[in-house]
């Protein structure tokens, strides 16, 4: 078994023991199972799935960072929210917003990182 926790700065989003942990990596999504070679990475924003007994647990994560030691998973993330509470239209709203500005190269990483965020919403989003 993991041991899992996911933190927010605003919350502790997720304590316990679980199989399995999906993560949107910045490469990919990834999967880290008990006996996972240690490692630190990037997260984008996207879907994490946490295994539970008798369901899956979900966070659409603003990105953030994860470490894996010894099967315990520190997850912390920079925004999160269950895909039940997405106000698609606000999101589509959002993102209509940052797009409607002009890029000028200094905020270009910026408005990237914050339209992905509401593409993640968006896409993850059981309001669709």
């Amino acid at each position: 078994m993991l041991t899992v926790s996911v933190i927010s700065p605003e919350e502790i989003l997720f304590e316990g023991q679980t199989s399995s942990v999906q993560l949107p990596g910045s490469e990919s999504s990834f999967s880290v199972l008990p006996g996972h070679v240690n490692l630190i990475g990037e997260l984008e924003p996207g879907l994490l799935i946490i295994k539970a007994d008798e369901s899956d647990i979900e966070y659409i994560i603003d990105g953030g960072f994860v470490e894996v030691k010894s099967d315990v998973l520190s997850v912390l993330v920079e925004g999160a929210i269950l895909p039940d509470q997405v106000d698609v239209d606000a999101e589509m709203k959002g993102l209509h917003e940052k797009i409607a500005h002009i890029i000028v190269p200094e905020e270009r990483d910026f408005i990237e990182n914050e339209t992905s965020v509401h593409r993640a919403r968006i896409t993850y989003s059981t309001k669709k």
